[in-house]
Parts: C-alpha cells; structure tokens; sequence
C-alpha cells in the first residue's frame, strides 16, 4: 500500500514538473528586433495554410509549398510571411517535412527574414481532439518555434522602417478567445508603430481574419476587427479562410485594410449549399502573394504556383495611408459591379445518374467571375418549395439553394456549363421525385449584383 502512494506521488510530481516546464516555455513575446536590407522595394512573400502532413502523405500540399518557396526565391521575396496552419495535425514528423522542404529550396544562405505565426491546426494532435490545455499549448509552441526558427509565436519584427507584428492564436479555437489574451500586447506594438511613423503601413499577422473584412464576413474575430478599426495604417494580413483569392472580396479596406491569403492546400469554394461538380476542383489553383513596398504605395500580386504567372490585376494601396483614399470598400465596389448576364440559347436540362440528380445550364457571364447561382423552386401548386438545411439541433429552413460556382480556377478552365447535384434536397429535405417544378435561376457577381432570371419546367 506504501508503495503505491509512494509511485502516485512520485507520478504526480513527475507531471507537474512537466507541465511547469511546458507551461514556462513559448509563453513570452520577444523584443522589437530590426533588420535592414538593401533594396527600394521590400518584397514580401506571403503564404498560409500548408496543412502538412509526415513525408510521404499529402504529396500534393508537400508539393505546393515547394513551388510556392522556388517561386518567392525566384521572385527574390525579401521577407517570407506564413499566417499560420503550418500542419494539419502539429505532429513532429509534419514540421520536419516543413523544414526539410524549406531547407531544401533556400539551403543556409540568403535566406528570407520571416514572420511566421501558428494556426489553429497547429495546437492540434492526431490523439487529442482537445488540445488545448497546459502542458500540450506551451508543448505545440515549442515545437513551432523548433522547426520555424520564430523566437516566439508573438514577434513584433521592424524592416526596412516597416513594422510586422506576427500574433499567433494562444489556443486552437478561432473565435474571439483566441485572440483575447494577445489584445492588449497587440494594441502596445500597433501603438508603437503608429507613434513611430504615423504615415508608414503597420503590418499585422492573425491567422484568423477580423470578423466583417475579408471573404466570409460572418466568421472571423470582432476584437481583432474593435482594435484594428482605431488604427487606418493598419494592414492586418490573415488565413484560415481557405477562400480563393481569384475572388476579389479577398482584399478589404474600411477603417483599415484586410488582406486574405490563400492556402497552398485545399481550397474553399464558398459558402453555399452545394458547389458546382462537387466540388471537384478545389486544389486545381494554388496562388500566393507577393507585396512590394515602396515609399509611395503597395503592390499586392496574386501569383500562381504552377504556372509562376501572375493572376488578374495586383491590388495597389497608395501611401502614406489615407482611409478617405482607399479603394476597396464595399461600398465602392458595390458601385461599381454589374450584374451577370446570360448568352443566348439558355437551357436547363435533368439528368440522373450513381451520383444523383443533375441540374445543367450555361454558365452565366461576367467580366470578372461569376461566384454562385440561386435556385428556387416553386411546386404544381404555386407554392415555393422550402428547403431543410440545418440538423434537429440547429434547424435551418430557407426557400432557395445556393450553388457556389467553379470561380477559384484561372477563367479558362471554368466551365461552361453549371451542374447543380440536387440529391441532397430531394425527400424530406425539399424536392420529390416525379413531381413536376418550376425553377428559377439567379446569378450573382461577387459584390452581390444579381443577373435577371432564368425560368424552367422540369420532371425530377
């Protein structure tokens, strides 16, 4: 009986000696560190959302990061931001792929200043759904800081005279918990910035976007957003999303300026119902960022990795910083947007297949994309047909599908006809085979102009 109070101390002992030491390492914020570098125009290579996995296992993401570094060194980026989701589980077989992949393209000389921060996926382990507790945080930290080189995952690095304060989560949750024990220090290094030079950019890494900017407006964190808005030369620089940036909602300026860098992993088509094909390609368009700063504005080009081509027009921000100059404002866009049209010879057809129910028809045609299309369905009765989308906890009814189009592919690949796989409505969901419909169909442009409809008769 000794014995065993005698091992349950010793065992107690044991974890607490480790949790203390987990607990003591990775929590700290490193001083200002400064760095020079020979150049008019800083170049600044911007990536996130890598998702790796142990070599040998996602080859494609293993891949992807490769171009993506041979393209920035090509480019001769002088500063390599990662805004986090380095891994897709934070095991150590999946960070020393990361850096046998970087050490292997940059070797140990000229090798980029960067400013790298954790993800989500970064506190998470294959045996812990819930990772987020001492000892396991301070151990992810460590292991992040192991195989990145970041002193810290808070650094608050100046180059060339432009401030970039890299802030990762403290947990893998994303809502405003994982920001909320970083704010103060946050708004400290901002303070810092702005008291520096009040007209020069101040550049801010989250791997969450704050909420009501970039992309999917509905997520993201509002104290980033409470903060950030006090401060226009803030240029916050975020992942997480997964969104394409062929979108142009990617990049948003109101009380300060919002930037979405997309993942070199899998992309997020949208948020909709269903996404046209399935969703079939969703890794067939990996890009990147390149920022070149110069005294009197910003470039921000989009590059491809697998071609090395630059995609659509660069965003440029003109400095020194002045809010009532920006250009990417909703609601200068939304101003400037025009609704999708139709070619002649439009048609819907059904078809049924293993797979499902197809609805198909030609794309609709914008000048810059066309990113979902609107179904609605009225019955023989005159009667919209309403739609069972949520689950028995969180019931959601609407009257209309959404369906997010192929727009994440360079517009040469996109297809030229939409097929809508309509299996998931059918039955208690909405929809009834054999019964006879009329559907009406909207297209919608990014800033959410919406094309004239289009109405058939069908048999499902």
């Amino acid at each position: 009986m000794q014995k065993k109070i005698v091992s349950a101390v010793l065992i107690l002992t044991v974890l607490l000696g480790v949790m203390f030491s987990f607990s003591s390492c990775g929590e700290k914020e490193t001083e200002i560190q400064k760095y020079n570098v020979e150049t008019d125009v800083l170049k600044v290579g911007i990536m996130s959302d890598n998702q790796l996995q142990q070599e040998g296992s996602s080859e494609a993401y293993s891949e992807y990061l490769r171009k993506g570094l041979e393209l920035f060194k090509e480019k001769d980026v002088d500063v390599l931001v990662n805004a986090g989701d380095f891994t897709d589980q934070a095991t150590e077989e999946a960070y020393q792929n990361y850096k046998k992949i970087f050490d292997s393209v940059y070797g140990e000389d000229n090798r980029p200043i960067t400013s790298m921060i954790m993800g989500n996926h970064d506190y998470w382990l294959p045996m812990f759904v819930d990772c987020w507790e001492i000892p396991f945080k301070s151990k992810m930290r460590n292991r992040f800081m192991e195989y990145t080189g970041e002193t810290s995952p808070w650094t608050h690095k100046v180059i060339n005279g432009y401030h970039f304060i890299a802030c990762s989560p403290t947990s893998g949750d994303m809502d405003d918990s994982a920001y909320e024990k970083k704010i103060d220090w946050l708004k400290s290094q901002i303070e810092m910035a702005v008291k520096e030079d009040a007209n020069k950019p101040v550049f801010v890494i989250t791997h969450s976007n704050p909420k009501g900017t970039v992309n999917y407006k509905e997520g993201g964190c509002e104290n980033l957003n409470e903060l950030f808005s006090q401060y226009p030369q803030v240029v916050s620089i975020s992942g997480h999303t997964h969104a394409s940036l062929m979108s142009e909602s990617s990049i948003w300026q109101g009380e300060y300026t919002a930037l979405n860098t997309q993942c070199l992993s899998y992309v997020s088509s949208g948020m909709g119902d269903v996404v046209q094909e399935d969703d079939s390609f969703s890794a067939d368009n990996p890009i990147e960022l390149i920022m070149e700063i110069e005294n009197d504005k910003i470039t921000i080009r989009r590059y491809s990795i697998l071609t090395g081509e630059e995609v659509k027009d660069p965003w440029v921000i003109n400095l020194p910083v002045n809010k009532d100059e920006f250009t990417y404002t909703d609601e200068k866009r939304e101003a400037e947007s025009v609704a999708p049209t139709w070619n002649e010879g439009w048609n819907l057809q059904v078809t049924n297949d293993e797979n499902g129910t197809w609805l198909s028809f030609p794309a609709a045609v914008h000048p810059d994309l066309v990113e979902t299309y609107k179904l609605e369905f009225t019955d023989n009765s005159g009667n919209k047909v309403v739609f069972n989308k949520g689950d028995s906890e969180n019931p959601v009814k609407e009257e209309f599908i959404t369906c997010v189009s192929d727009f994440l592919r360079i517009p040469d690949e996109r297809s030229k006809t939409v097929r809508v796989n309509l299996k998931d409505f059918i039955g208690e969901n909405g929809l009834k085979k054999g019964e006879k419909y009329t559907v009406s169909i909207t297209a919608s442009e990014t800033f959410g102009k919406s094309s004239e409809a289009k109405t058939a008769e069908i048999v499902l």
